[in-house]
């Protein structure tokens, strides 16, 4: 079981700064807490016992000596707040270290300051930050990483969040068969999540989660029968696998076909110009709306019978209509109006925290 911590993103970071008096007494003081659009809470999770003592002996902790003579591979960038505890911040490292498909966590750098974490009662707050790293290992060795007892993880993909509203979409494939999942938001904040929709034959699902700290205010959307051939497009998400908690990139593209595979109409054909998307990736038009889901690329594609002609770099997405008849709540959320188009680092600013990792356990 993890318990959810809230603190705010602010505090560590671009939103806040710390302070240390000239009389030695570390004080914390709150600047300014900048919220975004989807700006999640801070990154800490509290680790239940059992768990973190499966990932004490799953996931090393390395020293920059013993990191010198090792074959490694980094995975992704951590950070951990913890109240009063170092031991408590290296559980979190870990764990978010598993998340990520690691099985080592090194160059863990910590500090220590006087004062609580926010609406908790802590006299110090210790901050660390440091890398998960995958290290070889033999066959067996990996399969007891990737599979420890009592944390199978049973899928894992990327969502988004929409309007007001407490939920996420994603695809089908990442939850599965699966009713209870956990949403990682940017700065590794994790919410419990229930898969209340499904659309298995679109690749589509609706998972709710209880409201935190404020609704997020996610995208809205633009009708998918307004969407041309070669308009160009952005996907947000993460390239290749998907990094819990981490900042998703933005990718651009076009719009080669406004129908998929063999002439499907519920699907968008789309060339991107650099990473691969995943699927549950948002695409947006040129004013940072939603116009599709990212679906599948030509491998799964070609394996449901639309052929081998694909050119290299081209994907699917699902167009807004599935969605809309999943889910009729969000008809408020369609935006038609004539905007002016938004820089690609903009959108990113914008809604690059509205994209999560789901994981279904």
């Amino acid at each position: 079981m993890i318990i959810k911590q809230r603190v705010f993103k602010g505090w560590y970071g671009g939103g806040g700064a710390m302070v240390k008096s000239f009389s030695g007494v570390s004080v914390i003081i709150i600047i300014s807490l900048l919220l975004s659009n989807c700006t999640s809470v801070g990154n800490t999770v509290k680790v239940d016992e059992a768990t973190a003592a499966r990932l004490r002996s799953d996931v090393t902790i390395y020293d920059s000596k013993q990191l010198s003579g090792l074959d490694y591979k980094t995975v992704q960038q951590l950070n951990a707040t913890a109240c009063d505890s170092r031991e408590n911040a290296m559980d979190q490292l870990r764990y978010f270290a598993h998340l990520a498909g690691a099985n080592g966590v090194a160059k863990i750098k910590c500090d220590k300051f006087l004062g609580p974490i926010f609406m908790q009662n802590c006299v110090t707050t210790i901050m660390c930050e440091a890398i998960a790293i995958k290290v070889g290992t033999t066959a067996a060795e990996t399969e007891k990483t990737e599979k420890p007892s009592g944390i199978q993880i049973m899928s894992q993909g990327e969502g988004f969040t929409l309007g007001k509203l407490p939920i996420v979409v994603t695809s089908y494939d990442a939850v599965g068969e699966a009713k209870d999942v956990e949403i990682i938001f940017s700065g590794n904040y994790i919410a419990k999540g229930k898969v209340a929709k499904k659309d298995p034959e679109n690749n589509l699902a609706i998972i709710t989660f209880e409201e935190f700290r404020r609704t997020p205010n996610g995208f809205s959307i633009f009708p998918s029968y307004k969407v041309k051939s070669g308009q160009n497009i952005y996907i947000v998400g993460f390239a290749g696998e998907t990094q819990a908690g981490m900042n998703p990139a933005i990718t651009e593209g076009t719009i080669s076909a406004t129908e998929g595979p063999r002439g499907d109409s519920r699907y968008f054909s789309i060339i991107t110009r650099n990473n691969m998307p995943n699927g549950g990736s948002p695409m947006l038009d040129a004013q940072g709306r939603i116009i599709g889901i990212v679906s599948h690329a030509p491998d799964k594609a070609a394996s449901a019978g639309a052929g081998a002609h694909l050119s290299e770099g081209t994907y699917f997405a699902l167009k807004n209509t599935a969605l809309l008849n999943l889910y009729p709540e969000i008809e408020s959320m369609v935006n038609s109006d004539n905007e002016p188009p938004l820089q690609p680092q903009k959108i990113s600013d914008m809604y690059g925290a509205c994209v999560v990792t789901v994981v279904a356990k």
